[in-house]
């Protein structure tokens, strides 16, 4: 059985290489609609792993760009738009296939409200983009597959790009970017191996817990995503703290902790809980950032030290399994469960 996710796995280094080098092509129509605007506020709106790279661009929208952003689900959004001060929000629709519904509906309130409004796909000639006067392009062309990975790093890449761009603070995170970049073939290769070695106890687990902190917290959800799409098991993703109040009491043998950590934030009580999850019989697993942990099944992941470029980086061992463990499971993921499930519920035009 061929495995094109991995494909696209492997493509994404070169992709956004590529990315930082047209990033002048891929922005000028945004900064040329946007630059004038006093933009206080950005709505993200996207559901999926849509929801995901809204969320991880968030917080680079918050923490880099000092501009308050918000991610959120598409049918959650009227309440927003009911008191925010339109002539200082830019609301940014999310959709790779520019095809989700709620996507549209929520985008096109949004424009009878009076907030600018601009479409973020892959499709130049999708509805999305065909919908909204202002449009940002991802340029990671078609991903042939339902559980995306190539697009969904692309959107996070584009919207990082739109923003140095429009707010013109560019020169720091794209040096530590492209080290991340030129780190990822080699993370995804340890990637690869470590999931090898652990393909056994990975594939026959029934529950999985991934537990982050930071911005490690929506790779988690994005990682949760993609495993749910790919092994059909339950997966679960929680902030560190949060878990520790009450989540602890469902770990038994049917579970597997998967915990994301770097060395600059709460490893030892991180460590502490892997501890305690393999006392209780649960499989336990370390990804670990900036320095190693030492620990049995550790993965081992090289960054650039910039927390802002996680996305490239503590996301690639999720895709990798992904990829791997449905494959060891004998799931083809380039074919759907459920083939009719979109049309039947209306959640793509």
């Amino acid at each position: 059985m061929s495995n094109l996710m991995l494909d696209y796995i492997k493509s994404q280094p070169a992709l956004w290489l590529e990315m930082l080098d047209n990033r002048k092509a891929i922005t000028e129509g945004f900064v040329s609609a946007f630059d004038n605007k006093p933009v206080k506020r950005i709505i993200l709106i996207g559901s999926g792993s849509s929801n995901g790279a809204a969320k991880m661009a968030a917080e680079f929208f918050n923490r880099s760009q000092g501009v308050e952003a918000t991610p959120i689900e598409p049918t959650r959004v009227a309440p927003l738009l009911d008191i925010l001060d339109p002539s200082q929000t830019l609301v940014l629709a999310l959709s790779q296939s520019g095809k989700s519904a709620s996507t549209l509906q929520a985008a096109i309130e949004a424009k009878a409200k009076n907030f600018a409004v601009a479409g973020v796909t892959a499709d130049p000639a999708s509805p999305i983009a065909k919908q909204l006067k202002n449009h940002l392009l991802i340029p990671c062309g078609e991903e042939l597959i339902g559980p995306k990975t190539r697009g969904m790093t692309a959107t996070v890449l584009t919207l990082y790009l739109a923003g140095l761009a429009l707010w013109k603070k560019d020169d720091l995170l794209i040096q530590d970017l492209r080290s991340s970049f030129n780190l990822a073939s080699q993370n995804i290769e340890a990637s690869e191996n470590w999931c090898e070695t652990n393909s056994f106890a990975l594939a026959s687990r029934n529950t999985f817990y991934l537990i982050a902190e930071g911005t490690d917290l929506p790779i988690a959800q994005e990682g949760a995503l993609k495993l749910l799409e790919t092994i059909y098991t339950p997966v679960h993703y929680y902030e560190f703290e949060e878990f520790l109040h009450g989540v602890h009491c469902s770990v038994s043998d049917l579970t597997t902790l998967i915990l994301i950590s770097d060395s600059n934030g709460d490893r030892e009580r991180m460590k502490k809980l892997d501890n305690f999850a393999k006392t209780h019989s649960s499989a336990g697993f370390f990804i670990s950032t900036g320095t190693p942990s030492h620990l049995d099944n550790e993965l081992f992941i090289q960054t650039s030290g910039n927390e802002l470029t996680r996305p490239f980086e503590t996301l690639l061992p999720f895709q990798v399994m992904s990829a791997l463990i449905s494959k060891k499971k004998g799931i083809d993921c380039s074919k759907s469960p459920f083939p009719n499930f979109g049309s039947d519920y209306k959640t793509k035009i």
